[in-house]
């Protein structure tokens, strides 16, 4: 009953060090959709250069947000802000989904608790979604690599179009 004659050998026929565990139950994939909003201005704004005004709920839920490049009129959007704040488990992973294909984007993600001071996330990945001759190459997903902050700046740091974002979701639990 305890598996106290249970053995691993090698290919030589001698005992190797081995240990049973019992699996436990599998949690499931949860996927939560997250609002997000387009900060227009330059495609890469620095922290410096951007003016955010956000309005919250009662419960501190982003409501709004309005975002200026000083000096520059607005632009296509090259940054996103994510609310998160709702959540009740921080999320392992982000997916992304656009209306059409973007080609290879390199992107950042940054997080903070008050929108005024932001760390770094992670600070340079590629997000594709190619089609040529019948195949496809589609990432999507931004694996986080701690649990974030609240709120999460997406940045796009070398896109030559704006970005087109549809929805945002949070994952947590197991793929």
């Amino acid at each position: 009953k305890d598996h106290g004659d249970v053995r691993v050998f090698n290919g030589a026929g001698s005992v190797v060090p081995h240990a049973l565990r019992q699996v436990s139950r599998q949690e499931e994939e949860v996927r939560h959709s997250i609002p997000f909003f387009p900060l227009t201005g330059g495609t890469q704004p620095l922290p410096a250069d951007i003016s955010v005004r956000v309005t919250r709920n009662t419960d501190g839920s982003v409501v709004s947000v309005d975002s200026r490049v000083q000096g520059t009129a607005a632009q296509p959007t090259g940054s996103y802000l994510l609310d998160t704040t709702a959540l009740t488990v921080r999320p392992k992973a982000l997916e992304l989904q656009w209306s059409q294909p973007t080609g290879l984007l390199t992107v950042a993600l940054m997080h903070s608790r008050d929108l005024v001071h932001w760390s770094p996330l992670i600070s340079k990945t590629v997000l594709a979604d190619l089609a040529y001759n019948g195949g496809t190459v589609t990432a999507r997903r931004l694996t986080l690599p701690v649990s974030p902050l609240p709120y999460l700046r997406l940045d796009c740091i070398e896109c030559r179009e704006p970005m087109q974002i549809q929805e945002i979701s949070a994952l947590s639990g197991t793929p």
